[in-house]
């Protein structure tokens, strides 16, 4: 489906550019991107395995990459590369197995990708007797823009959450709580073959008496007559990630409550509106952001406007004040304008936008009108 060639030629390109002589990828969403070869979902407990500091791929300019895994890893998580990787065995001295297989070829500047542990880098560090250097860029600048077959992954992810919000919202009446749309977000995720949720799951209300509750806590209490609900969750197809969020009413919400959603909608319209190629990431912040702070909420407003997103649900660049990278075809990214007023109303939409050579077009097809259960 990709050309994993290409990519690593790419990554090639970029190490001889920075002058290293190899560059380290943990098993990770670049590892995937540059390899194919798939991450596990992780869990909330660490899970540790001998020698799993080394589990990765060691790239240089002028050879096929060297796989590194622990005989646990090859055998029960990715058998099909067991054939092909440097396997270490729980009694084998790893830096001695790695430094064999790399061979001859003098390693002093050594990249490494991003997540890659501390550990890792200290031990390779002394396995070369090299310099260590922050690589995290280099996959990270060719991730950037998406491919026609990783945008119908991510499409295909959006329409997947856009069907579930419109089953959930079915299932919103005064009594059910939190937790019970929560769950069946994530089965009906699954139901669509969601690999897993692309990052927690958060369904909480504002209003309706809430005490001054902050946002994203999931409360056990049945929802209430008057509060706002909002979503915010995102599925996982064929390693590529979406992140949807929409905000539902429960009972008539009023006419402030009407006015906060409007203007959350307005800002989002005007982020959506500034998409170009050639313009910053942090002018499609400003443009949506000051339509929330010109209308007296901006204090009510605490987050970036939106992140980009692909083989990982948060990338760069973001829609953030502070980030000048200029948006070019291909990218993805979330614009998701809120206002959180504790223990009065909230409201927050987000869809995942794509910037072609026209202007951005959102990918998500589910209305943003204001809904009332």
């Amino acid at each position: 489906m990709f050309d994993h060639v290409r990519r690593q030629s790419g990554l090639r390109a970029a190490i001889e550019g920075r002058h290293l002589d190899a560059y380290f990828c943990p098993l990770s969403s670049d590892l995937e991107y540059l390899t194919g070869i798939p991450r596990s979902v992780p869990g909330y407990g660490a899970t540790s395995f001998a020698h799993d500091w080394a589990a990765g791929a060691l790239f240089t300019p002028e050879r096929e990459p060297i796989v590194i895994l622990p005989e646990f890893v090859a055998t029960a998580l990715l058998p099909d590369l067991r054939s092909t990787a440097v396997i270490l065995r729980e009694e084998d001295d790893p830096i001695r197995v790695i430094t064999q297989a790399v061979g001859a070829t003098p390693i002093h500047r050594l990249g490494f990708s991003q997540r890659t542990w501390a550990e890792t880098l200290l031990k390779l560090q002394h396995a070369f007797n090299c310099r260590t250097v922050d690589g995290s860029q280099l996959v990270a600048s060719l991730r950037m823009t998406k491919s026609p077959a990783e945008l119908e992954i991510i499409r295909r992810a959006c329409q997947l959450v856009d069907e579930v919000m419109g089953d959930v919202v079915k299932r919103i009446r005064v009594g059910v709580t939190e937790l019970e749309l929560l769950h069946e977000v994530q089965y009906q995720m699954q139901l669509r073959g969601s690999k897993a949720p692309s990052f927690e799951t958060a369904v909480f209300s504002l209003g309706g008496g809430d005490g001054g509750r902050a946002p994203y806590t999931l409360s056990p209490e049945p929802l209430k007559d008057g509060c706002a609900v909002s979503f915010d969750f995102g599925a996982v197809l064929d390693g590529y990630c979406s992140d949807f969020g929409r905000t539902v009413f429960l009972g008539d919400p009023g006419s402030e409550a009407r006015s906060i959603y409007d203007l959350v909608v307005a800002a989002q319209a005007a982020g959506l509106a500034a998409v170009r190629p050639g313009v910053a990431a942090a002018t499609i912040d400003h443009e949506a952001r000051a339509v929330i702070v010109d209308a007296g909420y901006g204090e009510m407003f605490h987050s970036r406007v939106g992140h980009s997103i692909g083989l990982d649900t948060h990338e760069r660049p973001f829609i953030a004040p502070y980030d000048q990278t200029l948006l070019a075809p291909g990218m993805t990214f979330t614009i998701e304008p809120s206002v959180y007023w504790p223990d009065h109303t909230g409201a927050r939409i987000e869809d995942i936008v794509v910037c072609d050579h026209t202007g951005g077009q959102k990918l998500n097809r589910y209305p943003a009108d204001l809904l009332v259960i």
